[in-house]
């Protein structure tokens, strides 16, 4: 079993943003006594880029949920922005071209 400095040590290699999440969970832990706390599944977020592809292609979205809150091609820009409007951990994606299916076999 690992001790709490190790736990520690390891957290502080995570990167800011994984660090934030470490954060949260540990938040969402201590407030409402689940053994563990869940994790999301962003199918809000996914769902949103698939209706609002072509509108945002080759542009990074930070969403909160179902929700727009900043676009654009810098990434640390958007991520910023919605910082400021009080999202301690927004979603961030780069919206790119749906890939094509692949299709394979024998000939």
């Amino acid at each position: 079993m690992a001790t709490l400095e190790q736990i520690l040590d390891e957290a502080l290699k995570l990167p800011p943003n994984e660090q934030r999440r470490l954060r949260d969970a540990l938040a969402e832990l201590a407030s409402n006594g689940k053994d563990r706390p869940s994790c999301p599944t962003h199918a809000e977020e996914r769902a949103w880029v698939e209706l609002h592809r072509e509108e945002f292609l080759d542009q990074w979205v930070a969403l909160d949920g179902g929700r727009l809150i900043s676009h654009g091609a810098d990434v640390k820009k958007v991520y910023d922005e919605a910082r400021q409007q009080g999202i301690n951990s927004p979603y961030l994606v780069r919206v790119s071209q749906k890939p094509e299916a692949f299709m394979g076999g024998w000939q």
